[in-house]
């Protein structure tokens, strides 16, 4: 996704939550439902598709290069077994239209490569296979060898298929934030037709609405904490003037603050952020030379999960959450 798109869904995220505190409020309105709904299925769909979209997709190409030269070496030792027979019987001929190297199979273009190997195949599946047992062919390596071949041939165009794949997901992506946009249009209306009967959840919804630029300098990562745990994250990402946005999911406190060691609780001042609230953390522009290299967030709780999204940026958040100062940074 763009950057843009990034900022958007977070702000889908965070509206969505603040929705879900006060559905009470407007879960039976049908309008309103319906559009949360669409809404969260968009979001849900852009999620799934952006992880197709930022596969890493050379292993496909690593994973042709293996399955090549496995289809390489079978040929190799039955075009070698091939060739002594016909050597053997003296049928010059046959010997020459099998005559190849490792080279001959590995530096040429896929589709030759595929068109030798078969022909190793065919020709030395001619030959009956007791003729083979003393050059050392057996059946198994006839039937390997067709089988190698086969998977590196379904095997070529697996790149070319997930470029075509993550083009037609970002594609679908930019369609589904123009849906978005055009249900906030709707939802929009439809919250603020509450103004005089719910005017603080009416205010809330608009803050909650509010796009943060968070900068090309933001990064994003998400907790899913079991009891009594600790997790870690910006190994040595961070330093004076940074902050971070923590938005607790969850029904249960959770505490921040910075560490020395992965997955070690806070040694700093540990801070608070109560169920279902945002903070934002920042570390002083005074804090030079200390010796933390982690976030550190501990769930406390010995019964319930934590989940939280916390968000880096280079310079104090523009977020409309409560701020502060994180002390006792140890030096």
């Amino acid at each position: 996704m763009t950057e843009n798109q990034v900022t958007y869904l977070e702000m889908v995220d965070a509206d969505l939550l603040f929705l879900s505190k006060f559905i009470a409020l407007w879960g039976t309105n049908v309008k309103i439902s319906d559009v949360v709904d669409a809404i969260t299925a968009e979001r849900d769909a852009i999620k799934d598709e952006a992880e197709v979209q930022s596969t890493d997709i050379t292993g496909a190409t690593d994973n042709q290069k293996i399955l090549w030269l496995d289809a390489g070496k079978k040929a190799l030792h039955v075009c070698t077994g091939g060739k002594a027979y016909f050597l053997d019987i003296e049928d010059e001929a046959k010997f020459k239209e099998i005559n190849f190297t490792m080279t001959s199979f590995m530096k040429c273009k896929k589709v030759d490569a595929v068109t030798r190997m078969n022909l190793v195949h065919t020709k030395v599946g001619l030959i009956p296979i007791a003729s083979l047992g003393v050059f050392n062919v057996t059946a198994g390596d006839m039937t390997g060898l067709r089988t190698a071949v086969d998977l590196f041939n379904n095997a070529q165009p697996v790149k070319r298929e997930k470029v075509v794949e993550k083009s037609v997901v970002t594609s679908n992506i930019a369609t589904r934030f123009a849906n978005l946009r055009k249900y906030y249009k709707k939802l929009d209306v439809y919250i603020d037709t509450m103004k005089v009967s719910q005017p603080a959840f009416v205010e809330g919804y608009h803050k909650s609405r509010e796009i943060i630029n968070l900068g090309k300098g933001h990064k994003t990562v998400e907790f899913r904490l079991g009891p009594e745990e600790c997790g870690t994250a910006f190994e040595n990402e961070f330093e004076a003037g940074y902050s971070f946005i923590v938005r607790n999911h969850s029904q249960v406190s959770a505490f921040a603050g910075l560490s020395s060691s992965t997955n070690g609780a806070p040694e700093s001042t540990v801070v608070e952020i109560l169920a279902n609230r945002d903070l934002v953390l920042v570390i002083p522009n005074d804090a030079i030379g200390m010796l933390t290299r982690y976030l550190s967030i501990q769930n406390k709780s010995k019964l319930y999960d934590l989940n939280i999204t916390i968000i880096m940026t280079k310079e104090v958040s523009h977020s409309s959450a409560e701020k502060v100062i994180l002390t006792g940074i140890p030096k």
